[in-house]
């Protein structure tokens, strides 16, 4: 019998008298929902008060900054600082696959310097939500 057949065996109680009206039996197809094969990464270009690299409470976004992908998206910062792509296919590895994003410096207000690295590299995974940050001082 294959091992991924499911049996089953439906029973009546007639006047406490089981017996057996049908056997049933189902191979199940598993598949994989096509949602689990991109994800979407979101980020912030922030104000980097303490200079450590990461965003911490209470440091702001910096609009208007370009972002460009490997594969030639550029998207641009809203009023707070944030970004995001949708959508981006992982190619149904289960290990993921690598994304680089990469801030245009030129798009920076003039005087400022990253405090992250630039371009970035990362595994993005199968999963709905992939997070990058990157820290801008003056």
């Amino acid at each position: 019998m294959n091992a991924n057949i499911t049996k089953l065996s439906a029973v009546a109680l007639l006047l406490t008298t089981p017996f057996l009206i049908n056997n049933l039996s189902a191979a199940p197809k598993l598949s994989i929902d096509p949602a689990f094969n991109q994800t979407t990464i979101i980020g912030k270009v922030f104000f980097d008060a303490n200079l450590n690299g990461y965003l911490d409470n209470g440091e702001v976004g910096i609009p208007g900054v370009r972002i460009a992908t490997v594969t030639g998206l550029l998207m641009e910062t809203d009023g707070y600082g944030r970004f995001h792509v949708s959508d981006v296919k992982t190619y149904k590895t289960s290990f993921g696959q690598n994304q680089l994003l990469k801030v245009d410096i030129h798009s920076l207000p003039q005087g400022a310097r990253l405090t992250s690295e630039n371009p970035r590299l990362f595994r993005s995974s199968n999963t709905v939500l992939d997070k990058i940050n990157f820290g801008v001082t003056f």
